[in-house]
């Protein structure tokens, strides 16, 4: 069953040969070749890689806050303006207190009315209690004058009745004194709310912080209704700002709490503040298709040089290498041209490759030797046929299709849960001049990236070697 892929993948392979081998024939030599074009270079170097995600923001204070009316009035003094430094409960306006005052004084009386009113119902009360009393004896005098003969029945009656009536009579008036008692606490919460709003016409500061805008002027009305209309906005401390920026989706994945931030404005555009990331917001935020999500950015300030509404330009950094060995990003982006492809032998690059994928594979699926021997075989018989025009995706499909044949089926479920592309390094493709004049390509592996540079990090290259980053056709005579 092995034998018999590894012949068909071969078989396919010097097929492609064939094809290649005949259109070869048609090439220029190689040392013509070198001559069509110049190729310039530049070294690996040793140093830092930063990579960030740059965007934009707007400079907000730490806190801000606004401060508003509840009650509606005409503004009769101010005690503040823009950019003072105000404390906690410190006045900074007062409306007309006349309405608020009158009303004050007619809750007072009202208290008043309520006391006096409650202090005569507490003396009709004591008037009946003694009546009461006054009752029960005329009752039991003229019972006992009844009994010998001396007083009528009528007046028997009479005193009986006085007798019954009076514990009515209390009851009423003991539910006055409550009645009265409960009306004192009503004048007495209409007082106090109308001390509240009188106390309300001044306006005071919520808090420490400076006036960064004033919406009032002294003899302007306040109309206060379902909202509290702004007078003053008060920003709790400048010396500590923030940093609102939008950051699309395909960068924020890199963006954490924690990552350093670089950031300038036009006001010192020669000078970088430092600031770090503190919030990441989940809750996205959609303009025209381009959804984007705020991160909070908190930086120093304490010479106060950033203005509230500064738009900042901003560089998160999400991840850093210092002293690495490091490509010019131009060496990975620089292609030669169509007949050097078609005279490069990729058959070592493609060995290379795969050779990688078996030690990925042995250290994932714990491969035995036999296993680890077969797959060897299989990458013998690929690079001896002519694979120089093979992709590197067609041969570990290839690879790939192999190795799950030789597989257990312990080994296979552990194959199904990983990718081994995914667990392999990242390589790139890089071009370096050989003997001949002509581009040599390598494969090499990269970690950390920018838009300057990459990361080496295997030892096919070394600092100091010169990589190839482009092409100028050389114009002939």
């Amino acid at each position: 069953m092995i034998k018999k892929i590894i012949l068909k993948a071969a078989a396919g392979l010097l097929a492609i040969g064939v094809i290649a081998t005949v259109a070869f024939s048609s090439i220029r030599p190689a040392n013509k070749v070198a001559t069509g074009y110049r190729y310039e270079t530049e070294k690996i170097t040793r140093g830092a890689i930063r990579k960030v995600v740059v965007t934009s923001g707007t400079i907000r204070p730490l806190k801000t806050v606004q401060v508003g009316s509840q009650l509606s009035g005409r503004v009769k003094s101010l005690h503040a303006d823009f950019n003072d430094i105000v404390k906690a409960g410190q006045l900074l306006a007062k409306l007309d207190p006349n309405t608020f005052e009158a009303k004050a004084q007619q809750a007072t009386a009202d208290l008043n009315a309520a006391k006096a009113k409650l202090l005569n119902n507490e003396a009709a009360m004591r008037k009946a209690l003694i009546i009461q009393k006054y009752a029960k004896r005329a009752l039991e005098r003229q019972a006992s004058l009844q009994r010998k003969g001396l007083a009528s029945g009528i007046k028997l009656d009479l005193a009986q009745r006085d007798a019954e009536v009076m514990p009515a009579e209390i009851e009423i008036l003991r539910a006055n004194v409550e009645n009265a008692k409960s009306l004192i606490s009503q004048k007495k919460a209409l007082l106090d709310q109308a001390l509240i709003d009188l106390e309300k016409t001044e306006i005071r500061a919520p808090t420490d912080g400076i006036v960064l805008d004033r919406s009032v002027d002294v003899g302007q009305t306040v109309a206060a209704s379902f909202t509290a209309p702004e007078l003053f906005r008060i920003a709790v401390d400048l010396r500590r700002i923030h940093v609102k920026a939008q950051v699309n989706e395909v960068d924020i994945g890199a963006v954490r709490a924690g990552n350093p931030v670089s950031f300038s404005v036009d006001a010192y555009p020669s000078e970088k503040f430092r600031a770090r990331v503190i919030q990441v917001r989940l809750a996205p935020e959609k303009d025209k298709n381009v959804v984007t999500y705020t991160v909070i950015i908190e930086a120093d300030n304490e010479d106060r040089k950033l203005f509230p509404g500064m738009t900042a330009s901003v560089s998160i950094e999400t991840a850093m290498r210092s002293d690495v060995v490091r490509l010019p990003v131009d060496a990975l982006r620089f292609k030669p041209s169509r007949i050097v492809l078609e005279q490069s032998d990729l058959s070592t690059d493609i060995k290379t490759f795969l050779q990688k994928r078996i030690g990925v594979a042995r250290k994932a699926l714990e491969l035995t030797d036999d296993q680890v021997g077969k797959l060897r075989d299989v990458v013998s018989v690929i690079t001896k046929t002519n694979s120089r025009k093979m992709p590197a995706s067609r041969a570990a499909r290839l690879f790939d299709k192999i190795l799950k044949s030789l597989l257990t089926d312990n080994q296979r479920q552990k194959a199904n849960a990983i990718k081994i592309g995914d667990m392999e390094p990242k390589t790139a493709i890089v071009w370096v001049l050989s003997s001949n004049g002509l581009p040599r390509r390598g494969v090499v592996q990269v970690g950390l990236a920018n838009r300057d540079y990459a990361e080496l990090t295997d030892q096919s290259l070394h600092e100091g070697d010169p990589v190839i980053v482009r092409q100028r056709k050389v114009k002939k005579n």
